[in-house]
């Protein structure tokens, strides 16, 4: 009789869980976020960029040349993921990663992203990215007859109506470190369009390519 219940318990648990799996990961993932956000700023940590690595695995050569090697102090969020759903093979990370993703930038806690092609077609179509072009010839004009051949158009369709090309962001195979790594495609260094952290933005594309 007792095994009778167990069995009954453990395949009601089962059930549960296949049933509503994604409804308790992005609940698990909320209280993840919330928990992170109240740490951050009850123990002050801010810094002074916070750059994403989005489908994109580096080598410790590369994580050493683009977030250890600056004078910055920078916080990364790396082996974040972005893919249909549908196709990937870890729902849940993928949904964690979309779900932090959207977190920092509601935050402010993302200034930068680093991106293979399909993610950079996503952050430019959703309009999270600014035009990068117009960003550098403002704010650094020194490297922008440099980098005039590397800018990459993208389509804003936040308003499907009115779809809007842009400069969102730079082919980073341009810098030739990034290019030795030697990456299966282009990556793209690309501006989050609600960042407010400009002087450690211009003084890491100076970094990058002066």
């Amino acid at each position: 009789m007792k095994s009778l219940v167990k069995s009954k318990m453990k395949n009601k648990i089962i059930y549960i869980w296949d049933y509503y799996r994604l409804k308790i990961a992005f609940a698990i993932i909320g209280i993840a976020i919330a928990i992170s956000i109240i740490n951050s700023v009850t123990h002050n940590t801010e810094k002074d960029l916070y750059i994403g690595f989005v489908n994109v695995t580096m080598g410790t050569d590369l994580r050493n040349y683009l977030i250890e090697s600056t004078s910055l102090e920078i916080s990364a969020y790396e082996d974040l993921l972005l893919a249909d759903t549908s196709t990937s093979g870890n729902i849940e990370y993928t949904l964690a990663s979309q779900a932090k993703i959207l977190g920092a930038i509601e935050t402010n806690k993302l200034d930068l992203v680093i991106l293979d092609e399909d993610s950079f077609a996503a952050f430019s179509q959703n309009g999270y990215l600014l035009d990068i072009k117009d960003y550098i010839n403002s704010n650094c004009p020194s490297i922008a007859g440099e980098l005039e051949e590397c800018y990459e158009k993208n389509i804003d369709l936040t308003d499907e109506s009115n779809p809007v090309e842009y400069y969102s962001g730079i082919n980073l195979n341009s810098n030739q470190t990034v290019k030795d790594a030697a990456f299966n495609g282009n990556i793209y260094l690309a501006i989050i369009k609600n960042t407010e952290r400009i002087d450690s933005i211009n003084q890491y594309l100076l970094y990058l390519y002066q």
